[in-house]
């Protein structure tokens, strides 16, 4: 009787193992991205315990996650590349606005290692089309399609968003006074990450102005069908140097590249 049970108890232990390692990144990743809204701590297993976090900033301040705070989460997109998880969300909080958020996840096997949040409220959400609070069908997995995506985003966000040659543009009599928010800027793409049609572009941004430096992080999602985008969605933080969000790390993605990641 005693032999049985113990090969019960072991045998249960194997198979509560051999669950828990089946589990794909995308999985794990929506156990964690929920966790504000759960009503249990499931994903702390799948979280690594030296885990670094890069947080979101809203109201110039970061945005750190409080049980209780937010009412609902929607995940309208995610997808997988090279280690990384991204996704896109929606959250409602309990006293307050609806907050867009894109969450960077970097994986070591099935734990999450690192993570990076841009954030911004609902009015200061930047998008094209309409339909931009529905769920997103799920992206496509055609490795081609992902690697023409992602350099023709990169081409896309460059011819966008790059700082214009003032000096050739005046050469030819096509410059104008930049007054886009970012004023005279440098900007740096720190990462692009893409899953078939969908493909984020990540940038830091610099800028001197009459009040100081301003910092900025840069995420512009693009959605891609037949070889054009269709859709896009921005979510651009600025931190003046003196505030306190000006100390995160927000970046720091070529370390990571450089480090092997484990599939």
């Amino acid at each position: 009787m005693r032999f049985r049970f113990l090969l019960f108890f072991f045998g249960t232990l194997l198979f509560a193992t051999s669950c828990q390692k089946s589990l794909s990144k995308l999985e794990i990743a929506k156990v964690y991205l929920l966790r504000d809204i759960a009503e249990n701590t499931d994903y702390k297993q799948y979280v690594a315990d030296n885990l670094v976090e890069h947080f979101g900033v809203i109201d110039e301040e970061p945005y750190k996650h409080e049980k209780g705070a937010l009412s609902d989460i929607k995940i309208l997109h995610l997808f997988e590349d090279s280690g990384y998880v991204v996704a896109q969300m929606l959250y409602q909080e309990q006293v307050g606005d609806l907050l867009h958020s894109f969450v960077i996840l970097r994986f070591e096997g099935n734990k999450i290692v690192e993570s990076w949040e841009n954030l911004a409220r609902e009015q200061e959400f930047e998008q094209d089309g309409a339909a931009w609070r529905l769920p997103a069908k799920p992206a496509s997995t055609d490795p081609e399609r992902t690697i023409a995506n992602k350099r023709s985003a990169e081409q896309t966000f460059i011819s966008e968003y790059a700082p214009r040659d003032k000096d050739a543009d005046e050469a030819n009599e096509e410059y104008e006074e930049d007054e886009s928010e970012f004023g005279e800027k440098s900007l740096t793409i720190e990462i692009v990450l893409g899953q078939g049609d969908l493909v984020l572009v990540v940038a830091s941004t610099h800028q001197r102005n009459m009040m100081g430096v301003l910092l900025g992080s840069f995420y512009v999602l693009y959605h891609f069908k037949d070889d054009s985008t269709v859709e896009q969605w921005i979510v651009n933080e600025q931190i003046y140097l003196w505030e306190e969000a000006a100390s995160i790390d927000k970046f720091g993605f070529k370390k990571a590249i450089s480090t092997p990641q484990i599939k």
